[in-house]
């Protein structure tokens, strides 16, 4: 059983965003730490060190190289963020109706003048009906 902290060349590949060739050749030229363990009938594989991946991730993000990122989980990040903007926006445009609604509900009708005439008193009456609905 390999120890919490050691990775296989897959898992440590995945997380470096390399291949496991590249991973075996960090291995052989010491920039990535790792033993040789038994897996079973004479099988030897590589057990690497979680602490070594980290850093080497660490390093080539320093330096402008490194994981790769995979275009089918940024999609679904942006897929997602998307719909999170859209459902915002219809709650704010329902929140918007509704404070508007409540704000007429609390002032209190323009007075008109008598001067105004029926056309003006009109005018604000079906535009205040217009907008109720």
């Amino acid at each position: 059983m390999a120890h919490p902290l050691e990775l296989t060349v897959k898992q440590a590949a995945i997380d470096l965003g390399l291949s496991e060739r590249t991973v075996r050749r960090y291995l052989a030229t010491a920039k990535l730490e790792g033993r040789k363990v038994e897996r079973g009938q004479g099988r030897k594989e590589w057990a690497i060190d979680g602490d070594s991946v980290r850093r080497l991730a660490a390093d080539t993000r320093k330096r402008g190289r490194g994981q790769k990122l995979r275009t089918d989980t940024l999609a679904s990040e942006i897929r997602s963020l998307r719909e999170e903007v859209k459902a915002q926006r219809e709650q704010i445009a329902r929140l918007t109706v509704e404070v508007e609604r409540q704000g007429r509900a609390l002032l209190p009708p323009p007075e008109h003048k008598e001067s105004e005439g029926r056309w003006v008193r009109f005018w604000d009456w079906a535009t205040r009906r217009a907008t109720d609905k």
